[in-house]
């Protein structure tokens, strides 16, 4: 795909990083059906996403390299400084540390984070995979999703074979690298379709119909940081019926340019990573200034990304912020790097 940034590709990651935001929010998360609903798909859906532009012609150091950039360098550079402030201030010990580098969500006070070390480790998997397929000439139109979907079942049927003897999962969330990089390649394999999809009504129709069928006659659903995962054959259409409405639904949006979404979806790590704190620190001012959780709720929930916006604004203004937490890029007239700029993918 090209380099431009994909405004279909934003509007979705601004889709999922809104029902992300709204799935770890105290009020929202007494409405168990709907929380059910965003998690059966929007994890999928990210994993989905990064597959899509997954470079399969980069060597593997140089995609170590620039995945390391973009994902572990702003997760070690945020959680070190506040673990090391704490630690500091008295608060934490040392052990703290351990639990940043076991990086899963039971170890990190950041619960969310657990999931950029695993997008890391998912993507160099899913890279070693794909070059495999490559090199033995099966990576047909219609071979490679069906690899991917049996990747997918085979993720999700040992999802908990090791989370049930170590609840903290094994480091770097490998024990679920299966289901991951599963998304990964299926997104990877459809990236020419999701490249040129187009609305179609009664398909969109009938996958939402299907979808809340699926809801409704079945309880499950999944939960990837807690190694939850309902049936298979009801849970892995759950998420790719999840998956095809919202870019369905984005592709659609595209064309009247939300550029609010957009924004949103480009700038996703942003809200992504700081997110979390800063709603609970809004909804548990708001309950004790208001005493109204519904409200509290609605506040923290937008507060929350709003907040994350800014930090990004002011991070952006201070060079030592940026190269802490903003991606490098290489400039195509040197090998100089300079700072990712968030107009271009």
């Amino acid at each position: 795909m090209s380099e431009k940034r994909n405004n279909t590709i934003d509007i979705a990651k601004g889709i999922g990083i809104i029902l992300v935001v709204a799935g770890h929010n105290t009020y929202f998360m007494s409405f168990h059906e709907f929380i059910r609903v965003i998690y059966s798909f929007h994890m999928p859906l990210f994993f989905f996403l990064a597959g899509i532009f997954l470079k399969d012609k980069e060597s593997f150091i140089d995609f170590f390299v620039s995945k390391f950039d973009h994902l572990l360098k702003p997760y070690l550079s945020v959680l070190l400084i506040f673990g090391l402030a704490k630690i500091l201030a008295g608060k934490e010990s040392w052990a703290h540390l351990l639990g940043i580098a076991y990086a899963t969500g039971a170890t990190v006070a950041w619960v969310q984070m657990w999931f950029l070390p695993h997008m890391f480790v998912s993507l160099l998997l899913s890279l070693f995979l794909i070059k495999a397929l490559k090199a033995f000439k099966l990576t047909s139109r219609f071979f490679l999703p069906s690899i991917a979907l049996c990747v997918i079942a085979v993720g999700a049927i040992t999802l908990n074979s090791y989370y049930k003897y170590d609840t903290r999962g094994l480091p770097w969330s490998l024990d679920i690298a299966s289901l991951s990089a599963g998304y990964l390649i299926l997104g990877y394999s459809m990236r020419e379709f999701v490249k040129h999809f187009k609305f179609n009504l009664p398909t969109f129709t009938a996958a939402l119909v299907i979808f809340v069928l699926l809801h409704v006659y079945s309880d499950v659903s999944m939960d990837m940081n807690l190694r939850e995962f309902g049936l298979p054959y009801v849970v892995i259409p759950q998420s790719l019926l999840g998956i095809y409405l919202i870019i369905s639904i984005s592709t659609s949006l595209s064309q009247y340019k939300f550029t609010t979404l957009s924004y949103i979806g480009a700038n996703s790590l942003f809200i992504f990573i700081f997110h979390g704190y800063s709603q609970q620190f809004f909804y548990k001012t708001a309950v004790n200034a208001l005493n109204d959780q519904r409200l509290s709720g609605i506040i923290s929930f937008a507060a929350s990304i709003i907040c994350s916006l800014i930090i990004m604004k002011l991070v952006y203004r201070s060079k030592i912020a940026s190269a802490l937490i903003v991606p490098m890029k290489k400039s195509p007239k040197n090998t100089k790097p300079i700072l990712h700029s968030h107009a271009t993918r």
